[in-house]
């Protein structure tokens, strides 16, 4: 049997970015720089702002700067590395929540279920969703699939996946 891993719908881009285009991404490149700089206190502020650990925070930023930076540089195949390197900035927020996550304050889960099987079951959902955009991820990089903006011919995926 054979499947086709579609990423997203193709469509045609050009290359021609308008004014409006370029000054979004110019700000999501700012934006994404300014909290990486925030999260590893170049830009001091206090540690009680934080209400996760400051490397989530570096890791948004990451997913606000890749795009608008990017955008900036148009390369071949720019739109499918950095759908990559978005979906594993995703996995990483899932698997390190998971794995290193405080569930001190954890609240809701399954009411027929202990509090520690309840924190165990969040943790595995976690790590499992992680892998699952880990793998998205790498299928990504490798070529499987289409990515939105991105010309089929640049792919190199014109043959189908066999399961």
């Amino acid at each position: 049997m054979k499947y086709r891993l579609i990423i997203a719908p193709e469509a045609d881009v050009s290359n021609q970015k308008s004014f409006f285009e370029r000054k979004i991404n110019s700000l999501m490149g700012a934006v994404g720089i300014l909290l990486m700089l925030v999260a590893s206190n170049v830009i001091p502020s206090a540690d009680e702002k934080f209400h996760v650990p400051r490397w989530v925070v570096f890791v948004c930023g990451v997913l606000f700067a890749l795009p608008g930076i990017a955008s900036l540089f148009p390369r071949p195949n720019t739109a499918r590395y950095l759908m990559a390197a978005i979906l594993a900035c995703f996995a990483l927020v899932g698997v390190g929540c998971g794995l290193l996550g405080d569930f001190d304050g954890f609240s809701g889960g399954l009411p027929f279920l202990s509090p520690d099987t309840n924190i165990l079951s969040g943790r595995v959902i976690f790590v499992v969703g992680g892998a699952i955009f880990f793998a998205l991820s790498l299928a990504t990089a490798l070529g499987y699939g289409t990515v939105l903006g991105e010309n089929k011919k640049q792919c190199g995926n014109d043959e189908d996946i066999e399961l």
